[in-house]
């Protein structure tokens, strides 16, 4: 059965728990074992990445026709990944830029000169 088209009462325990390690729990380990390794190269991780990427895409391929789907996801350089800040210095810079941008045409479109 596909648990995609269940709704959460439908999905029984067992399956959740396993969906669970498989998804989050076992990257998680793996992550914690490979550190070591990570930190012997630290100038490598763009390697590693793209080698993570290919082997995604190569497991896909084969895995697809068991109805196992993978993919993957690079982000990119993440330069601030805090939310609270990124946003306050999204609306600070978008408002900033609104008021240089406004010039006098919109001033008096708006009734003032």
């Amino acid at each position: 059965m596909n648990s995609w088209r269940l709704t959460l009462a439908e999905v029984s325990t067992p399956e959740m728990i396993e969906v669970q390690l498989v998804n989050s729990v076992a990257p998680f380990i793996l992550c914690a074992w490979l550190k070591p390794l990570m930190l012997r190269a630290p100038g490598e991780t763009r390697t590693a990445k793209a080698a993570l990427n290919m082997l995604t895409l190569t497991a896909a391929r084969d895995y697809v026709r068991d109805g196992i789907h993978m993919n993957a996801v690079d982000t990119g350089w993440i330069a601030d990944e805090d939310p609270f800040v990124h946003a306050t210095r999204s609306a600070t810079s978008s408002a900033s830029s609104l008021a240089r941008h406004r010039g006098p045409a919109s001033a008096s479109r708006a009734g003032r000169s």
